[in-house]
């Protein structure tokens, strides 16, 4: 993350900018993102090694690494919510939810999606898959039960 620290400065810089202005539109697409970022630190494939020193059945691996990288996630933006809360106040809160919400709900898609074909990275047919499911909302649910299968049946040979 130190690589990135500039574009986390320059995303806050932003923020401030849009409650200078009361502009809570930038606001919120400053928090989008800032999940985007957050969900770029997990799209890279770990060494084999980092997964295998887990002694967890897969299912408890994918649970720990959501837990994780919700947590993280809320590290990175609560700061930007608490501040969108504070200077704009009940209009936004359906709107800072919502963009939480699709936040968190591709952060996972992301990570499972890595897990599916882990120790491989992701590839075209996955960036495909999800192309469509942000064009077609209600198949991204679908995504992320086939990815959250196929990912606890490729984790199982590793852990």
């Amino acid at each position: 993350t130190r690589q990135y620290l500039l574009l986390i400065l320059l995303c806050y810089g932003l923020l401030a900018k849009s409650i200078q202005v009361d502009n809570g539109n930038l606001g919120a697409v400053v928090l989008g993102g800032l999940w985007l970022l957050a969900v770029s630190f997990y799209s890279t494939t770990e060494p084999l090694l980092y997964v295998w020193w887990h002694h967890h059945s897969a299912r408890q691996f994918l649970g720990y690494k959501l837990l994780v990288a919700f947590g993280h996630g809320l590290v990175l933006t609560a700061p930007a919510i608490g501040l969108l809360l504070w200077q704009f106040g009940q209009p936004y809160v359906v709107f800072i939810a919502g963009i939480t919400g699709m936040g968190m709900g591709l952060l996972a898609l992301v990570l499972l999606g890595k897990y599916t074909v882990f120790p491989r990275s992701m590839g075209l047919p996955h960036a495909i898959w999800f192309g469509l499911g942000v064009l077609f909302p209600p198949l991204l649910l679908i995504l992320a039960v086939v990815f959250y299968r196929r990912a606890c049946a490729n984790l199982e040979t590793i852990l």
